[in-house]
């Protein structure tokens, strides 16, 4: 199968589908341009007419955002049926501490329609500001080194599952979440699927802010006419190994490692990073409800309406990329 590279859709239609529809009840600040700003999203469901736009009955969806601290689980997990056709899902992702995080995300389709998609994804995002500290002034760049590990197991061989990471660093002020989406940065870091992965920044003043962005998911997806009608498939993107930010470190102009400095995070004072490597905690693997315990709770805290999380929408999704999302109104 040829996969398909989908054209995003503008920010605004796509702060749509990552950002939901905001609950009536008091929610926490969630705004994709100030620092920090936290992201956890997952999303399942059938679309009947396979152009990735979902109607309300076919789809269910977990988002979180803040701008005061993560989640550290969100979830999808049950059934849906359209024309024919059974689809048993799960996506989760789990905020495991700074630039880390874990994501699964698994379908099962009996009876599929010819004229269907199918498609699952959970992920994690966050901006924040952070600061190198050293008492040397000859640092030209740091290096950000990325682990993904991860596995994939495809039935039908007309499935797609994957991992995927989207990371921006940058001295400039003034961006936005939704940038490492629509073109806004330049240099972003963006691939799917296990690995190592290094971001270069040139740093000329230690002391400037450093603001970073990142994104990453596991999905599994279908497209019309990619699988036999009548089958029954399984499509699974099993990423909770962790996709951690693992290392970072400084260098002169000639390719020499600094010998002494500290990365610290600007809102928290948290160290993060120093030369000898990674100081910020990872969290282990979350504990995951059966899904008809997560179905009470999620009822019960969209109840009590304390966070900016969604459940059904009031409307249709549309067009999703490759580990993102359906975007409304797209």
């Amino acid at each position: 199968m040829k996969r398909r590279v989908w054209s995003l859709p503008s920010m605004a239609a796509l702060a749509v589908l990552i950002g939901g529809l905001p609950l009536s009840a008091p929610v926490l600040a969630q705004d994709p341009t100030v620092a920090p700003y936290y992201r956890g999203y997952a999303f399942g469901g059938i679309s009947r007419d396979g152009d990735f736009n979902f109607a309300p009955e076919d789809f269910s969806i977990d988002d979180y955002q803040s701008n005061f601290a993560p989640d550290t689980l969100v979830r999808v997990a049950g059934s849906q049926q359209a024309d024919g056709a059974s689809m048993s899902y799960e996506g989760w992702s789990a905020y495991s501490g700074y630039y880390a995080a874990r994501s699964f995300a698994t379908m099962t389709v009996a009876n599929p329609q010819s004229d269907h998609a199918y498609y699952v994804v959970a992920g994690q995002g966050t901006t924040t500001t952070a600061r190198f500290f050293t008492p040397e002034a000859a640092a030209a760049r740091a290096t950000f080194t990325w682990r993904v590990t991860g596995s994939t197991a495809d039935s039908t061989p007309g499935g797609w599952s994957d991992g995927r990471i989207d990371f921006h660093a940058t001295t400039q002020p003034g961006g936005n979440w939704f940038d490492l989406f629509t073109g806004g940065f330049q240099d972003t870091l963006f691939e799917y699927g296990p690995g190592t992965y290094t971001y270069t920044l040139p740093v000329t003043d230690l002391g400037t802010p450093i603001y970073l962005y990142f994104w990453t998911s596991a999905f599994t997806q279908v497209e019309p006419g990619q699988f036999t009608p009548g089958e029954t498939f399984t499509l699974t993107a099993d990423f909770a190994n962790t996709i951690v930010l693992e290392d970072v470190s400084l260098e002169d102009e000639l390719g020499n490692p600094i010998g002494e400095w500290s990365m610290e995070d600007v809102d928290t004072g948290e160290l993060l990073f120093d030369q000898s490597g990674r100081i910020a905690a990872v969290a282990p693997p979350p504990a995951i409800p059966e899904p008809g315990t997560w179905a009470l709770l999620a009822a019960g805290l969209l109840i009590v309406g304390w966070r900016a999380r969604q459940r059904t929408h009031q409307g249709s999704a549309g067009t999703v990329g490759p580990g993102l999302g359906p975007v409304a109104g797209s």
